[in-house]
């Protein structure tokens, strides 16, 4: 995405967000924060809370860890006491094993795959392993979503684009004066529109 990459300390501060289409047309936003480093001194943890508590706000975290690294166990447990402090430890995560066509230790892999079972191994640099991942991704969106039957007066029609912007439609159908639609929403929209839906 043109954004600066350099494999040194603090080569980017800033969150980044980008707009990112999975299969089935569904758009959701990507947000890079900056990287976890262990016993980061205190005031710098102060200073990067902001950045970090993005993660508070996420549906799904994608914990990137460099499994070609040799200390990559201790970095992902690292990882998850900042989450825990953070508080959010117990939202839906994903697990990128980066680096993996670099990794000296079969082991080290497989063993990140044991501890994490919702993982899968990439390649950022050789953009390998992203189909699988965004499999991953949306399994883990489904099972955050609830499947709904809605009739909508065409009146409200303006309701059509959120429920296609931030859903997934399976099926619709236009009777005389009414949109019936079935479609896997997130929770909160499907409580926005619970007066259409179909009992």
């Amino acid at each position: 995405a043109g954004v600066l990459a350099e494999d040194k300390l603090f080569a980017t501060l800033d969150t980044t967000t980008r707009k990112f289409t999975l299969p089935g047309k569904q758009e959701i936003l990507l947000i890079d924060t900056v990287g976890f480093i262990r016993k980061l001194p205190y005031q710098l943890v102060a200073a990067f809370k902001s950045t970090l508590e993005e993660a508070t706000f996420a549906d799904v975290l994608l914990h990137v860890i460099d499994a070609s690294h040799p200390a990559a166990l201790e970095q992902a447990k690292a990882v998850h006491e900042v989450l825990k402090e953070l508080g959010a430890e117990a939202h839906p995560m994903l697990t990128l094993l980066n680096k993996v066509d670099r990794s000296e230790s079969i082991f080290m892999a497989e063993r990140l795959r044991l501890l994490y079972p919702k993982s899968v191994a990439i390649s950022a640099k050789e953009r390998s392993g992203f189909e699988g991942l965004l499999e991953l991704m949306v399994r883990e969106i489904h099972a955050m979503r609830r499947e709904v039957k809605l009739v909508i007066p065409q009146s409200e029609y303006r309701l059509v684009a959120d429920i296609m912007r931030l859903g997934e439609v399976v099926e619709q159908e236009y009777v005389e004066n009414e949109i019936i639609l079935t479609a896997r929403l997130p929770i909160e929209l499907v409580g926005r529109l619970e007066r259409f839906i179909q009992k």
